[in-house]
């Protein structure tokens, strides 16, 4: 694999992904009483699983929302598959955070924020990779 190239590729997208992570990090997605609407979580959860999905939509693939209970963004179709799994709830806020865990600030070249690294910005990486498989 020639990593120069896929290091080019990966940074032409790292404005835009950053965006992205941050506006994802911003839903509080802490699981709630169910409120309805197919929000069985609640509807912060709701509202994140409603923006991944448009995103995936947005990203030219087939979108499924499985009864607010999850949701699964396709490329392709065929015998063989493969499956990125990931959630986009996150646990209560909790205390001590130095950096606002809603807000994507970015210090000494590192994104702070409840989900960036469990698991909004790995999810949102996977989704950004799966054009290169087609």
């Amino acid at each position: 694999m020639d990593y120069t190239t896929l290091d080019r590729l990966v940074d032409s997208y790292r404005d835009e992904l950053i965006e992205n992570i941050r506006r994802w990090i911003a839903i509080p997605s802490i699981q709630d009483e169910p409120s309805g609407e197919n929000a069985p979580f609640g509807k912060e959860v709701r509202r994140m699983l409603d923006t991944a999905l448009e995103d995936g939509a947005r990203f030219g693939f087939d979108v499924r929302d499985i009864d607010g209970y999850a949701g699964d963004i396709t490329l392709g179709s065929g015998e063989q598959t493969m499956g990125m799994l990931a959630h986009l709830d996150v646990v209560p806020l909790g205390d001590g955070w130095t950096h606002d865990p809603l807000g994507g600030e970015i210090e000494d070249g590192k994104l702070y924020g409840r989900g960036t690294t469990d698991d909004k910005g790995p999810a949102l990486c996977a989704l950004y990779a799966m054009p290169c498989g087609r």
